[in-house]
């Protein structure tokens, strides 16, 4: 809303502008009356705090609309493999994440390899996986037990989010 009536005022003043430019030659070939001036200064500064308000309401939609997008999950469709190299950390912060999956670790590696790490006490369990990224999902497959499985996910700056069937997503922060 706000970016159109900033364009909506901006506009309106750039065309009071325009006639209170012909009012002032108009007055000054009436031979510049002081009824004429004051009437277009009035006009003049009309016009210049409807062009403020509107230059003003279309600056604030511009930083809201960029503080948004950078706020905004990736979309899944840009998000390459390379994207997602690196050590993510089950969010143990998450409430969801804690009761699904406990403390977890994912390896993406740049050859589209990956390790699963979960951990249960004193005992980790390392599987190996290959992966890639297909539109919104993660694509993995364990080469010594072959089975394709998709899982869709958003990634948010340092935050990655897995879908796992309908019960919402697990979280995992981005650690290096």
């Amino acid at each position: 809303m706000a970016p159109r009536l900033g364009e909506i005022l901006y506009w309106m003043a750039t065309w009071i502008a325009a006639i209170v430019a012909l009012l002032g030659i108009a007055a000054l070939a009436r031979g510049g009356d002081r009824q004429g001036w004051i009437s277009v200064a009035s006009f003049l500064v009309t016009a210049g705090t409807i062009w403020l308000i509107g230059r003003a309401l279309l600056i604030f939609s511009r930083d809201k609309t960029s503080q948004r997008s950078r706020n905004s999950p990736k979309p899944a469709a840009k998000v390459k493999c390379h994207d997602l190299v690196g050590s993510w950390e089950s969010d143990m912060d998450d409430e969801q994440t804690r009761q699904r999956i406990g403390r977890a670790r994912i390896e993406f590696y740049s050859d589209k390899m990956l390790g699963y790490v979960t951990f249960d006490g004193d005992k980790k369990q390392i599987l190996k996986l290959t992966y890639d990224v297909h539109d919104d999902f993660i694509v993995t497959d364990q080469p010594s037990q072959p089975k394709v499985q998709k899982t869709r996910f958003e990634l948010l700056g340092g935050k990655l989010k897995l879908f796992y069937g309908t019960q919402g997503p697990v979280c995992f922060k981005k650690v290096g």
